[in-house]
């Protein structure tokens, strides 16, 4: 690829990324206000303890994910929720749940966006369901997870199919980045990263350990 063809890819999702910010700030000035002052680098807890804010729909995603383990793979998987993976997780595989509340006995306890938690050293995938949307720094939560992970699976709503701020903000979500560069941290940490499918406006990745 020739570098002025591959500076114009990578200037591509900065481009969408202004446009989206103009746009918003043009046509919801008062609530992009709002949004540019809210303080986005504490994760709501009040938010996530209450489970009525969950969506049973989510699980159709976190399924799909599912069918990407391996037989006899040790699974940790963070934002468990009420753990909707475990029925659909191929026969021999090990579970170990974490998230901000223990919603069910096993869960361990664990904010990404303080520190990283203690894993099983057997361990050798981690999942995301619906989760990076929410962490404030994805680079540094992809060098742990090299160190600590084979695989991990995930899925992130990119720029390409969710791009305004104000709709990003409204879900809660605290980052914005296209494909080209969720895979590109990845890459930048040590995986080859694939996106596999779509769920909704949500791409389901893989990351394989090189």
């Amino acid at each position: 690829m020739q570098a002025g063809t591959k500076m114009m890819l990578e200037l591509k999702p900065f481009v969408r990324r202004i446009r989206a910010h103009v746009s918003d700030f043009v046509n919801h000035p008062i609530q992009y206000a709002r949004i540019a002052l809210r303080d986005q680098t504490q994760t709501d807890l009040h938010r996530w303890s209450d489970n009525s804010n969950f969506q049973q729909e989510w699980d159709t995603r976190t399924i799909m994910i599912a069918q990407q383990v391996q037989v006899g793979d040790f699974i940790c998987e963070f934002g468990a929720g009420m753990q909707a993976i475990r029925s659909a997780l191929p026969d021999g595989c090990r579970y170990q749940p974490f998230d901000l509340v223990a919603r069910l006995p096993g869960t361990l306890v664990c904010d990404l966006n303080q520190e990283y938690p203690e894993i099983p050293t057997e361990s050798n995938v981690a999942i995301f369901s619906g989760v990076l949307e929410y962490i404030n720094d994805l680079k540094s939560l992809f060098e742990w997870l090299n160190s600590n992970f084979e695989r991990v699976i995930f899925s992130y709503a990119t720029t390409e199919h969710t791009p305004t701020p104000l709709e990003r903000s409204g879900n809660g979500w605290v980052n914005a980045y296209a494909q080209t560069e969720i895979q590109k941290i990845a890459v930048e940490s040590g995986y080859n990263c694939t996106p596999l499918e779509r769920w909704r406006n949500h791409v389901i990745f893989t990351a394989i350990r090189r």
